[in-house]
């Protein structure tokens, strides 16, 4: 037999280098840093894009007596017909005087000119329900209304 032993033959064998991971780790932990921060700004643009919707929505409900004005404006103009001024004014009177629901009974909210609440009710829900609205608005119509915003103000309700 041969005289060589076989643990001498694989002495010649040389083992790869070790893989080089830094360059795997850097590479990973840069990709991850970056998506971070796109995350990042993702979220505050929708935060801060909640934050002025919210700021809108809370400027509208803390005077509503400046956005009865602002319809009233927009409907002596023309911008906006009867029935979108109906439909923004019953918006108006309810979350102002906050109230979950329109009806012809006068809330407890509403301490003057209860005899008129029945009756701008009935108009502004014929105005927004009637297929074709022959209902014409009237300035007293936005009188009463802002008489009852500005009483709800003055007692504090809202």
């Amino acid at each position: 037999m041969n005289d060589i032993i076989p643990l001498q033959q694989l002495a010649d064998i040389e083992l790869p280098p070790a893989p080089q991971w830094q360059s795997v780790f850097t590479v990973t932990g840069l990709i991850t840093l970056v998506v971070g921060a796109i995350m990042w700004r993702i979220w505050l643009a929708i935060k801060n894009r909640r934050q002025a919707t919210t700021n809108r929505v809370s400027h509208r409900a803390d005077n509503p007596l400046d956005k009865l004005e602002e319809i009233r404006q927009y409907w002596k103009d023309g911008q906006i017909d009867a029935r979108e001024t109906a439909y923004r004014l019953a918006a108006l009177i309810r979350v102002a005087l906050g109230l979950p629901q329109l009806t012809a009974n006068c809330p407890d909210v509403v301490t003057t000119s209860r005899d008129h609440w029945p009756k701008t009710i009935d108009i502004l829900t014929r105005a927004r329900y009637r297929p074709v609205s022959d209902i014409q608005l009237s300035p007293a119509t936005f009188d009463r209304i802002r008489y009852w915003l500005d009483d709800a103000r003055t007692r504090g309700i809202k």
